[in-house]
């Protein structure tokens, strides 16, 4: 490929709209603008699904079109017989997906995606059932928990939280407040004084199969509602229409209460823990005080129905405290197949691979194996340049022949921002003395190397062998 053939428009600096380093520098390589990928972004890209294709291939999964959705609705269908299993198709249109019916590994098979372009990541829990989530730390707006004791990372959703303390006894009796209008927690609070952690915030959710009950958290907490069907063992829930509210309670909503009602009722650790609390009294514009979990429902289910946050102390070592990391969530893999974004995984590559002059892409990656150039309009630098691509090209090797009527500079700096593994200058001096000039990504030194023998080292270079 030619450089004056190749559209790959670089820039001194990124634009406003390429937010976070790998945007940048992809913008300032020519690799990309806003949401498309430009040509040199496009070979990029092309490298990652083959890795994929080759990795999944190797596995049994087999290639398809669609959504996650849409192949996991195909086998769901299709597969009539244990014969068939397992199965698994998989598509990388777009974002990597597979749909698996049966047992693969497609956790390790994900795994070697990403190692083989480079990335350092690492799988997290995701949620209650067990999802392995991949993420990279570092530039992105996705966070997790990790532990300061024993480093256990999740997602808010997963990672268990060990109860600040036992279930607490009484110490006031329930009585009830009037609370006209007070509807809110923060209403309530203003009224009768205290913290929102004083108070229990109770929800009502209906089953798939409309049956009523009730999740209790503090406060200043919300539920996980993926943890509430763990603990209360369901698949789904959703909040309760203003007419089912009203006919659990005998009240108007805000004013909810889990004491002397008939359904079932799930409460955080957290609830368990407060002696005396603030709650509804299933009566309009009236609150109780003195609640206590153990002494009013003590048929209550206790469990994590909220989400972790940072500060809680973890339930796996019990001594550490979670915090907070920043970074990209690249996919996930569950036992019924997995999504992996490829965009996201190329941004991980570059941000884990530059430096002050642009990307270093690693060789599985890299838009083209070798930079040619050329350096000078006289017709015999021309021609050696030209002959050498071509040799290279011969032996099966991707090469940029920058061909450009440019400055020495201007050729450098853009070989630089495109990344590309190896470099190789064709000029007056080493073609006077049978050498070319061979520069490495990220190196700062050159090396000359006679023109006899610089296809040689390319190729082994390129493949991994060393010189005989």
């Amino acid at each position: 490929m030619r450089s004056s053939r190749l559209f790959s428009p670089t820039l001194k600096e990124a634009p406003p709209e390429a937010r976070g380093l790998a945007r940048a520098l992809l913008a300032r390589g020519g690799f990309a603008r806003r949401d498309a990928w430009l040509p040199l972004g496009a070979r990029v890209r092309a490298r990652l699904e083959r890795i994929a294709r080759e990795e999944l291939d190797a596995v049994g999964a087999l290639e398809a079109r669609g959504d996650r959705a849409a192949l996991a609705e195909v086998l769901r269908r299709e597969v009539r017989s244990p014969k068939q299993l397992p199965l698994a198709l998989f598509s990388v249109a777009g974002e990597l997906v597979v749909a698996v019916a049966g047992e693969l590994p497609i956790l390790p098979a994900v795994q070697r995606i990403v190692a083989r372009a480079a990335v350092s990541a690492q799988e997290i829990a995701d949620d209650v059932a067990g999802t392995a989530r991949v993420l990279v730390a570092g530039d992105g707006d996705d966070t997790w928990l990790v532990c300061d004791g024993c480093g256990h990372a999740a997602t808010a959703t997963a990672a268990v939280t060990a109860p600040a303390s036992a279930p607490a006894n009484a110490i006031e009796p329930l009585v009830e407040v009037h609370t006209p209008g007070a509807s809110s927690i923060g209403d309530v609070a203003a009224l009768l004084g205290g913290e929102p952690a004083r108070f229990v915030k109770t929800l009502i959710y209906v089953t798939d199969d409309n049956r009523a009950l009730m999740a209790l958290v503090r406060g200043d907490r919300g539920v996980d509602e993926r943890r509430l069907c763990a603990v209360a063992g369901v698949e789904h829930v959703r909040l309760a229409s203003d007419a089912v509210v009203r006919d659990v309670t005998g009240a108007e909503v805000g004013f909810a209460g889990a004491h002397g009602r008939r359904v079932p009722v799930f409460a955080d650790f957290e609830v368990a823990a407060l002696p005396s609390a603030i709650a509804g009294a299933n009566r309009t514009d009236w609150h109780v005080r003195g609640f206590n979990l153990a002494r009013e429902v003590p048929a209550a289910r206790i469990g994590q129905i909220r989400r972790s946050v940072a500060g809680d102390l973890c339930g796996r070592c019990r001594t550490g405290r979670y915090g907070v990391a920043r970074g990209a969530f690249l996919g996930d893999v569950s036992g019924d197949g997995a999504r992996l974004s490829l965009d996201a995984l190329i941004a991980a590559c570059v941000e884990q691979h530059h430096d002050a002059d642009g990307i270093v892409w690693p060789a599985a990656l890299a838009p083209f194996d070798v930079c040619v150039v050329a350096l000078g309009a006289e017709p015999d630098i021309a021609a050696a340049a030209e002959a050498l691509a071509a040799e290279l090209g011969a032996r099966g090797l991707d090469v940029l022949h920058d061909d450009r009527d440019e400055r020495a500079g201007a050729k450098f700096k853009d070989a630089d921002l495109s990344g590309i593994p190896l470099r190789v200058t064709v000029g007056k001096r080493g073609l006077a003395e049978g050498a070319v000039e061979l520069k490495l990504r990220g190196d700062k030194e050159t090396t000359m190397v006679p023109r006899d023998k610089i296809a040689d080292e390319l190729c082994a270079r390129v493949r991994g062998r060393s010189v005989s």
